[in-house]
């Protein structure tokens, strides 16, 4: 049975609240601090220099090709849908991300 403050898959409410909070950031010193549940995705990065004001279409592209729930969440409370349709087409996403994404987007 699920707890009352738990949603369905067994994520605490507060970690789907829109602000995710310094708590949550691998690196204090980015200049617009990633959550773990981003940074996680990006194991191959130097996190020290990745930061959302440079790196805006890379990160995206990365969320939108391996991202969970709980990625897509922080990406959409970035981006609304209209800037996300706008970056679609000079992201690399695989043909068939990119078809999905076109669908949910539209």
């Amino acid at each position: 049975m699920l707890q009352a403050n738990m949603t369905w898959p067994l994520v605490p409410n507060w970690l789907l609240s829109r602000d995710f909070g310094e708590v949550f950031c691998y690196n204090q010193g980015m200049s617009q601090l990633l959550p773990l549940v981003v940074t996680k995705y990006f194991w191959g990065d130097n996190l020290v220099e990745l930061n959302w004001s440079h790196h805006q279409a890379y990160i995206t592209q990365t969320l939108l090709e391996k991202g969970d729930a709980l990625a897509m969440t922080w990406l959409f409370n970035q981006l609304t849908k209209s800037q996300l349709n706008q970056l679609l087409p000079i992201l690399k996403l695989t043909p068939r991300s990119r078809q999905f994404w076109k669908i949910y987007l539209s």
